[in-house]
């Protein structure tokens, strides 16, 4: 058979302890020797690397039928079988959940949500730059799309005062820790202080989308939030999402959502501050629309502001690399 090309490694660990150390060098500088197809083994387990549009289609779109999510993600310990964790018939069936919730009707619907969060994030900022002349735009950032999400999803403010910032920090370092850095660990219920950690922040946050989805059921008027419509859902069975599907899904949205958003927007402010003309260009498209209040239309007259957040998720895509198996054999790019 002819095999990609294998990076040279290790005979015992093969690439482990260099995929620890720092993935995205050992993956951009065997990309640049190899091309885009290439092996890596953590031990005795090889891993084929594909990098390029057409290799990617073949994988994910043209023979998806024989290639399956990992089945041993860490991310199924606090995403459950949500959309971003099943297959077939029951991925299928969360995308027609999504659809009518993510619709352009639905997402116009969403605005005053965004303009709110962000009025109250330009107020903060405001507030602290007066004493001194830095802030963290980071934590703000996170702030905003976390604040964006509560309203959108559920319709409430989340209190991020009563530690949920903490414990969303804790769940998305574990879990980024035991995708890179620590890909054979013990299991989760093995009683380390990191797995504790990560316990304890995953039933914190249970308690909060419970509680919310508990809320919820008592809830009346006709709220236009994503749970309400997730909770209206009926199976083909014409039974509702029971609680359990209902926190899978408000967990990978919630989780999922607001850390790729903010990563974007953290990377688009350090973009801005290092390119002058870049941010001139971006603010006077803007200051054309005057000083009125945002609205959803704004949208289609931004067309500069577009292409420049679009070029920050090809520097800095949120997901940079993801996992498919093989269910048979099978040849791409030749091999």
């Amino acid at each position: 058979m002819n095999t990609p090309p294998q990076v040279k490694g290790s005979w015992i660990a093969g690439h482990y302890h260099q995929f620890k150390k720092d993935p995205l060098s050992l993956l951009l500088n065997s990309s640049g020797e190899l091309g885009d197809i290439f092996t890596l083994k953590a031990f005795n387990k090889p891993i084929v690397f594909v990098n390029s549009p057409d290799l990617i289609e073949y994988v994910t779109q043209t023979n998806y039928t024989n290639y399956i999510k990992t089945p041993a993600t860490p991310l199924r310990l606090i995403l459950g079988e949500s959309i971003f964790t099943t297959d077939g018939e029951e991925w299928l069936k969360r995308r027609r959940l999504y659809q009518p919730a993510l619709n352009n009707t639905a997402i116009k619907s969403y605005v005053d949500a965004v303009i709110e969060s962000s009025n109250e994030m330009l107020n903060k900022i405001e507030e602290q730059t007066k004493p001194k002349n830095e802030l963290n735009i980071s934590q703000l950032i996170t702030n905003v799309t976390i604040n964006v999400l509560g309203k959108t999803l559920f319709s409430t403010t989340l209190d991020l005062q009563k530690g949920l910032f903490e414990d969303i920090g804790v769940i998305m370092k574990w879990i980024g820790e035991r995708r890179l850095r620590h890909p054979f660990v013990v299991p989760v219920n093995w009683p380390t202080s990191s797995n504790k950690r990560f316990l304890s922040a995953v039933k914190n946050m249970d308690q909060v989308i419970y509680g919310i989805i508990e809320k919820k059921h008592f809830e009346t008027g006709n709220s236009n939030d994503l749970l309400s419509k997730f909770m209206s859902h009926r199976e083909e069975d014409n039974s509702p999402l029971n609680s359990k599907e209902l926190r899978d899904e408000v967990m990978t949205i919630f989780l999922a959502g607001h850390e790729t958003s903010a990563n974007v927007l953290n990377w688009t402010f350090y973009q801005l501050a290092t390119n002058k003309d870049v941010q001139l260009k971006v603010y006077a498209e803007i200051a054309q629309l005057g000083q009125r209040e945002l609205v959803y239309e704004d949208l289609h007259n931004l067309t500069y502001t577009a292409q420049v957040l679009n070029e920050v998720m090809r520097l800095y895509p949120p997901v940079w690399h993801f996992g498919r198996v093989n269910v048979a054999t099978d040849e791409i790019g030749g091999y």
